[in-house]
């Protein structure tokens, strides 16, 4: 007898949150990282201006 599953079971589902965390987790940190770069890029043209 076969039987055709419908749904997920619950080791997909942990390993798609899982999947979304990590995502998350990489572009949270890009963000800051992106954030620092603008800030170091903000000053380096200040320091050109009054140069």
């Amino acid at each position: 007898m076969i039987s055709k599953q419908k749904g997920f079971n619950l080791l997909e589902v942990l390993i798609s949150f899982l999947l979304i965390g990590v995502g998350a987790l990489g572009l949270t940190k890009l963000n800051v990282y992106l954030e620092q770069e603008s800030d170091y890029a903000i000053e380096s043209i200040e320091a050109l201006r009054l140069a």
